[in-house]
């Protein structure tokens, strides 16, 4: 009987962990894009775009500036983005053969034409000081994004609101950035999707090195199985991305008992070789981002305490930072001066990094947890 307990809690852990994955994996963060107005033709200020029913449309704000409305998928990437808007929307606002490439007229030294390695995104958000902006990161996702403008908003800003979401805003500008006093534009780092691909391997490798003290799950598979996880990230297809996930992301598998959490494994629990347990990995790859723009904050998070027990998130914040999440009773009142929030929501105090980790965290394989003050 002990092979086919064996083989269903396999089962019932792949079955357990893909439910969670998958929706996850399904969510999707309201996007509302303008045009900035510098970025605009002159004969084009001012017009009216034509506005398309259900989820996405077009439409002008108050100021007659060309605005997207869109849903997009929870993980995916302004260049991404960015590929749908050139397709969808620049056209109508734009004539097509100034987004060629090929066309480019120069006036007063300026160029009338557009070119994607131009493009750049500001998101913007309601601070405490009033209307705030930062300009967009290219490696970072859409969640990392919307997750930045929730830690930030002021206390009774639409955006601090997670449920419903208000729209994540973001300002599109077409041409190069340039800086008061700067003879030339700026130079941005890349917005091609190449480069967000090759950011987002490097994170996937970094987050198994934090799992077991190397990378060789991730070294070991074959390439078509390693570009899977990027490619279901580009083509928001759960189940390429799974052909890589199922190899190297931990199941949740119960945790057993032990004074010693390092010497916690799969093989000795279930007797059988197989995919790793979450609770039996060195430490688990989280990230807490903190507002104003506060270094973030990145640490050794062991899956186990020292009793043997699931590190909650409460035991995390108690322990990392312990003048937002004091010990204090009951835990009812452990979120007074601080909430964390993963993917838009809320954290209950006695949810499992491990689990959380196994389960809802980000395609590339990390947590990233907020602290929205209270």
């Amino acid at each position: 009987m002990a092979p086919d307990l064996t083989q269903d809690t396999l089962a019932s852990a792949r079955s357990h962990a893909s439910v969670f994955r998958l929706l996850t994996w399904k969510a999707t963060i309201p996007l509302e894009i303008r045009i900035s107005r510098d970025s605009l033709p002159r004969a084009s200020e001012g017009d009216v775009v034509g506005g398309g029913a259900g989820e996405e449309g077009q439409e002008d704000d108050d100021d007659g500036v060309p605005t997207y409305y869109m849903q997009a998928p929870r993980f995916t990437y302004p260049a991404l983005v960015l590929s749908e808007i050139e397709q969808v929307f620049l056209p109508s606002i734009i004539p097509q053969e100034q987004l060629s490439g090929a066309f480019l007229r120069y006036h007063a030294n300026q160029a009338e034409g557009y070119r994607r390695e131009d493009y750049w995104f500001e998101v913007e958000w309601e601070g405490p000081a009033g209307l705030e902006r930062e300009i967009c990161k290219w490696h970072w996702s859409l969640d990392l994004i919307q997750l930045h403008t929730i830690i930030n908003s002021r206390p009774d800003s639409p955006t601090r609101h997670i449920n419903p979401p208000s729209p994540l805003r973001l300002l599109l500008h077409l041409k190069p950035r340039r800086v008061e006093g700067a003879p030339t534009s700026i130079s941005s780092p890349s917005n091609s999707e190449e480069s967000c691909r090759i950011a987002f391997i490097s994170l996937l490798k970094e987050a198994d090195y934090i799992r077991w003290g190397n990378t060789r799950r991730i070294t070991g598979l074959r390439r078509a199985d390693l570009e899977s996880a990027w490619e279901g990230v580009a083509e928001h297809d759960y189940e390429t991305h799974s052909r890589f996930a199922s190899k190297v992301v931990p199941l949740p598998l119960t945790a057993a008992k032990s004074s010693d959490p390092s010497q916690t494994s799969t093989s000795e629990n279930l007797g059988v070789s197989g995919p790793e347990s979450c609770f039996a990995v060195r430490s688990i790859p989280l990230k807490l981002y903190l507002p104003d723009n506060a270094p973030e904050v990145q640490d050794i998070v062991n899956p186990l305490n020292s009793q043997g027990n699931p590190t909650t998130i409460l035991k995390l914040l108690n322990d990392t930072l312990p003048r937002l999440f004091p010990h204090v009773e009951p835990c009812d009142a452990a979120y007074a001066l601080a909430t964390p929030i993963l993917n838009a929501v809320p954290i209950p105090p006695e949810a499992e990094i491990a689990w959380l980790a196994a389960c809802v965290a980000a395609p590339d394989g990390w947590l990233r947890i907020g602290i929205r003050l209270s």
